[in-house]
């Protein structure tokens, strides 16, 4: 505040200063005064002519319209893959030890025929040797249980009827025993004891009446005495054979006959065990051998197919190639050769690989196209059919034409979808190989005569979606309805309301 009041008081001083009168000693002295004079003029008009400026409006920004080339690109990563590729697929029917004697390198080119893989085939020769030997043994058993089957199937009826047979005659025995036979035996038993009594009897009786005779005679002549001697004799035998008689009846009936009862109620149950025991086993005999038979049968049919599955992985220790092209270790997912190092370390000497897995690929490296992944946000921005330019990674300076041939319709991940991109005809590829990376440069929107403005320039109508510029017609603003396309950074191209030679207020112009 002090230092305005200063400045004012300075100004106020130079203005009185040539109102104050001066002594004028000589002409030069007036001349001074002239010139002063003239200064201060020129300093007032110089005011003057700022003070008009600062009152006069600044002319708005305009920009004159004209057509100019107009282009949008959208840039993605790929990798170069073959569209021809054949896979060399490890995919034994049995074998599983798989040890590397020798492997084509990755990279070589091979014909069609040519190995590139061969394999130990020791340990598989003995096995299949080890199985040709079991194959005749097995023949052999097979054909003994064969005829064993058969003879079987003739003999079990064969059993069946004996086990019924003797059961029979068993039962029939001891009923026979029962009803018949153990009566007459204890009959017997006492028969015989009376028949011996009876007759020791007689021969007493004949003894006392020859001894009453000869007494009679009153003279014993030695011809009567050895009668008499000889009848005594055979009293004493008959008497012994009563005693014995009676021993062998009581044996008979309190041994032999109850004996013989249970032996044969024993036999009669035997046979009855017996036969149920042929009844349940001998059909189940049969069967186990008929199920037995097919076993072998299964067995038999099992091992052949062993056998000819060992001779087919025999035949496939060693892989020959199947097309011809350039060798890749490993199969290709999408460009990308993941596999690439560990089945490398598997394919030296002595490695080992694993059943059913892709060992080589073999890739035609002039049937390439290049895979790339579309962000879900570009696709939009994208059409099957845009031109593109390839350049690969490991050489900038080459540019391929190519054109955009598919995207998936589904995403491969998550906001990720999988895009092919073709290239021309006749391309020549160079040392570019499948598994290159590359970057694709696709032209998704070209006008040689584009109305570009900046969108500063546009505006929002307020009601509805319209938009809208101001043009300078006649020194005055006019606002004038736009159609909008596509943008670019801070350019958007009008499509329709703006002309060649249209001056384009950048601003909105004031109220």
């Amino acid at each position: 505040m002090m230092n305005r009041s200063i400045f004012l008081l300075l100004a106020c001083a130079l203005l009185l200063l040539p109102l104050t009168p001066v002594a004028a000693d000589d002409h030069g002295d007036n001349d001074h005064g002239d010139s002063e004079a003239k200064s201060e003029g020129k300093d007032n008009e110089s005011k003057s002519a700022d003070a008009d400026k600062e009152k006069k409006p600044e002319k708005p920004k305009t920009l004159t319209v004209k057509p100019e080339p107009f282009k949008l690109e959208v840039t993605l990563k790929g990798v170069f893959e073959a569209a021809e590729v054949t896979e060399v697929a490890l995919r034994p029917e049995s074998w599983a030890e798989w040890t590397v004697v020798e492997a084509v390198a990755q990279g070589e080119e091979v014909v069609e025929g040519k190995t590139l893989v061969e394999f130990d085939t020791e340990k598989i020769d003995t096995a299949i040797a080890d199985l040709e030997a079991a194959q005749a043994a097995s023949e052999l058993a097979l054909k003994q249980a064969d005829e064993a089957f058969r003879v079987a199937k003739k003999t079990v009826p064969l059993q069946l009827e004996e086990a019924e047979r003797a059961h029979r005659v068993a039962e029939e025995t001891l009923e026979n025993f029962l009803e018949t036979d153990k009566e007459d035996a204890i009959e017997d038993a006492h028969y015989n004891v009376e028949l011996n009594e009876n007759f020791f009897l007689y021969e007493q009786e004949e003894l006392r009446q020859l001894e009453k005779m000869y007494k009679e005679d009153d003279v014993t002549e030695e011809t009567e005495e050895i009668i008499l001697l000889r009848l005594q004799h055979r009293i004493k035998n008959a008497k012994m054979r009563v005693e014995r008689a009676k021993k062998a009846r009581d044996r008979m009936l309190e041994y032999e006959i109850p004996r013989r009862e249970a032996a044969l109620r024993t036999a009669a149950e035997t046979a009855t065990l017996a036969l149920e025991a042929a009844r349940a086993k001998l059909p189940a005999s049969l069967i186990e051998r008929e199920l037995a038979l097919e076993r072998l049968r299964r067995d038999r049919v099992k091992s052949e197919e062993k056998l000819e599955e060992l001779r087919r992985d025999r035949a496939a220790m060693t892989i020959l190639s199947p097309a011809a092209g350039l060798v890749y270790y490993g199969r290709c997912d999408r460009g990308r050769w993941g596999q690439m190092s560990a089945v490398g370390e598997a394919l030296r000497p002595h490695g080992q690989l694993k059943p059913n897995m892709v060992v080589m690929t073999i890739v035609d490296p002039d049937s390439m196209f290049v895979r790339t992944t579309v962000e879900e946000k570009q696709l939009h921005e994208l059409e099957v059919g845009v031109e593109a330019v390839v350049t690969p990674t490991a050489f900038p300076e080459m540019e391929l034409d190519a054109e955009l041939s598919e995207v998936s319709r589904v995403p491969i991940a998550a906001g990720k979808f999988d895009g092919r991109v073709q290239l021309a005809e006749e391309t020549d590829f160079g040392r570019v190989v499948p598994g290159m990376a590359c970057s694709i440069k696709l032209t998704t929107y070209e006008n040689a005569e584009a109305i570009l403005v900046p969108k500063a320039a546009i505006h929002d109508e307020d009601e509805g979606d319209g938009k809208f510029v101001y043009v300078q017609v006649d020194d005055k603003p006019e606002k004038r309805s736009v159609e909008t396309g596509k943008s670019k950074d801070d350019k958007v191209e009008i499509t329709d309301g703006l002309a060649e030679g249209d001056v384009l207020l950048l601003e909105k112009p004031a109220k």
